[in-house]
């Protein structure tokens, strides 16, 4: 598989990494800018110094040792798996409001479509040879909105069935699901004491 972008200091793309734990995405890179500004660490790739004490330290892309305690870890992709990619797609796009970031025919037998939930700095990933999950499978993705029943009335206007709000004492829900059946949950966290 033939890496489509890279980071200039690390030579890795955001995906490259996801790859070394999730092997069936293909290697494709974020627009950095759009990562910049949602507060996303491009620069650290960690990866195990042999010559390292066994004390859980590895090097960065930066050129620095820190603990995978120090690190961050930030969901990158969340695989939606569906049995028509341009309805799913559409249905994301122009009914939920995500936005389009990549729609790649990479082979033949892999298509890679990528959309982000507005103001969200995790993605969802889908296409055709892009995971092994059965079309629908994907079930519970949460999503946290400032205002719950707004956004319920923005599914509803567009056409999505949406729950009413459920109120517990974690939060306020919306819960809706895909043409493939892959659930979802809004929720609207309560304020701090």
């Amino acid at each position: 598989m033939r890496q489509i972008g890279g980071d200039a200091r690390g030579g890795h793309s955001i995906v490259d990494h996801v790859l070394r734990a999730a092997a069936s995405l293909p290697a494709l890179c974020r627009d950095r800018p759009r990562l910049r500004e949602a507060g996303w660490e491009l620069d650290v790739l960690c990866v195990p110094d042999k010559s390292a004490e066994l004390d859980g330290r590895c090097r960065s892309g930066a050129g620095h040792a820190s603990t995978v305690a120090d690190m961050d870890w930030k969901i990158e992709l969340v695989a939606i798996p569906v049995t028509d990619v341009d309805r799913a797609k559409a249905f994301y796009t122009d009914q939920v409001g995500f936005d389009a970031d990549h729609d790649y025919q990479v082979t033949e037998t892999l298509r890679f479509v990528q959309l982000t939930p507005p103001g969200s700095a995790c993605s969802i990933v889908m296409g055709t040879g892009v995971t092994e999950m059965p079309p629908g499978s994907q079930k519970g993705v949460q999503v946290v909105v400032a205002d719950v029943e707004a956004a319920r009335q923005q599914l509803i206007a567009n056409g999505v069935t949406a729950s009413d709000v459920d109120v517990r004492p974690w939060g306020s829900f919306v819960y809706f699901s895909d043409p493939d059946g892959n659930t979802w949950a809004l929720q609207q966290v309560p304020p701090r004491p």
